[in-house]
């Protein structure tokens, strides 16, 4: 597996889905990268942004590592 981070941006409005979705096709767009040609998006589980992966009709990946944290906080409460 491979990762890569495009670019990070300034993001000045309302995060939501809508938003999300059409600032990150401008970010495909901004490096000439086809739509086509994307696999798969890593997210958290924020509402907005698998709102975001689902009007873009994209195959969502949920993050290992932040699930892995929600399940040691949700461990915690037992303790």
């Amino acid at each position: 597996m491979k990762t890569a981070c495009l670019q990070t941006s300034y993001f000045p409005q309302d995060h939501t889905g809508e938003h999300i979705a059409e600032a990150l096709h401008d970010v495909l767009l901004n490096w000439k990268l086809d739509e086509k040609g994307l696999v798969a998006i890593t997210t958290d589980n924020g509402s907005n942004v698998i709102k975001a992966v689902e009007l873009k009709k994209w195959q969502r990946m949920q993050c290992f590592g932040h699930r892995l944290h929600l399940a040691i906080g949700e461990c915690n409460v037992f303790i």
